[in-house]
């Protein structure tokens, strides 16, 4: 049983390693397109397309752009969260450089900001406010806090008091006060409680055994299903790993090629972001390709040792430009 919980743990090890590969991909792809689209002044698409991608990988690169696309569309409040979350991680990696960058973008943009203050009754039980659909903390009333320009929807609600709802016009720059006002409602009495019938204890049936097409098969058997498993999957799983090593591997030439192979001292941020992807598809690719083939080997060893017959023929061999790998009983 230890050797199978041994496959088992290799295998959820290996798919969650291919996932995460294939999740850095997708949200690759997505930034480049808001890229793109940055380039091309659609910054509406291009912000839909870098928050698809930082919901899949909250990357530094990722957000740093979000911030700028924000910028861009006026959302001074929500690139000012974004710039200073990206010094925040840049500064606990000891990119001191690039935090300057993140930090000064958040400070030039802080003078501009719109800030309202929500002023919020005292005493009421239950309270709770919201802006925008979200709960706004009890500690943040009273404080003046950044919020995006534009129509802003304040609603608050508590226990015996009216629902309150405000639409209120935020300007650019500007501080606005929203005075939450609720109204107690009339009492009204409980309704009366209902009495639930008793439930009726029914007699338990005996169990009918299984029949002999569904009863457990041999520990053979379900090795063999685990060899297949294995052999099959660690294939497959080997070679996602070494081709995403081998696609970090072209980026990072691309990276050094266009950076004049300094990329700490690269201008182009482009080139450098291209770089540290890069890098992050190798550390990815190789460890998936290292598990995967670890599952290709248990596998084969597995169909070897559970073999039905001792007939059963287990090899690799090296061909020109790949491998064959022939299993036959």
């Amino acid at each position: 049983m230890t050797f199978f919980r041994c496959l088992l743990l290799l295998s959820l090890v290996t798919f969650s390693a291919v996932v995460h590969a294939q999740d850095r991909a997708s949200a690759r792809a997505l930034f480049d397109e808001g890229r793109a689209l940055m380039r091309a002044g659609d910054y509406d698409s291009a912000c839909r397309k870098l928050e698809a991608s930082r919901d899949i990988v909250a990357g530094v690169g990722i957000l740093f752009n979000l911030a700028e696309c924000y910028e861009h569309l006026g959302r001074t409040a929500s690139a000012w969260n974004l710039y200073r979350d990206v010094a925040a991680q840049l500064a606990e990696g000891g990119d001191r450089d690039r935090e300057r960058v993140a930090r000064d973008r958040a400070d030039a943009l802080e003078p501009k900001l719109s800030r309202v203050r929500i002023e919020a009754p005292e005493g009421i039980d239950g309270l709770v406010v919201r802006r925008d659909g979200s709960e706004v903390p009890a500690s943040h009333y009273q404080q003046a806090l950044p919020v995006d320009p534009g129509t802003h929807v304040f609603e608050a609600g508590a226990p015996g008091h009216s629902d309150w709802r405000r639409e209120v016009e935020i300007a650019g720059g500007k501080q606005s006060i929203v005075r939450v006002e609720l109204a107690k409602t009339s009492t009204t009495k409980p309704a009366p409680a209902t009495t639930k019938p008793k439930a009726v204890a029914r007699k338990q049936r005996p169990i009918p055994p299984l029949p002999p097409e569904l009863q457990p098969r041999d520990e053979a058997h379900t090795a063999r299903i685990v060899g297949w498993v294995f052999t099959i999957g660690g294939a497959a799983f080997t070679a996602v790993g070494f081709a995403l090593y081998g696609a970090g591997s072209n980026q990072l030439s691309e990276s050094n090629d266009r950076c004049g192979g300094d990329r700490s001292t690269c201008n182009d941020a482009e080139a450098v972001a291209l770089g540290s992807d890069g890098l992050e598809l190798q550390r990815a690719g190789l460890p998936i390709g290292i598990a995967g083939a670890s599952a290709l080997v248990a596998g084969i060893a597995t169909l070897a040792i559970y073999a039905e017959d001792k007939k059963t023929e287990v090899s690799v061999s090296a061909l020109p430009g790949g491998a064959s790998l022939r299993l036959s009983w």
